[in-house]
């Protein structure tokens, strides 16, 4: 089972980094995608950067 996290990272990163590794300590795949428009200063990585998630929106 895959875990999805969509978040703004530059304000929520932290909060989002705990339950990344909570998610991957229990062996689930995890796909991350930024929807901010800044700089996410992550250390875990990031599928969907700011850049591409902001490309999709109208």
């Amino acid at each position: 089972m895959t875990g999805v996290l969509i978040a703004t990272l530059v304000a929520m990163g932290r909060e989002y980094g705990w339950l990344y590794d909570r998610l991957i300590g229990l062996g689930r795949d995890v796909l991350v995608i930024d929807r901010g428009t800044g700089e996410p200063g992550v250390s875990y990585p990031v599928n969907a950067p700011d850049d591409r998630a902001a490309a999709t929106r109208s």
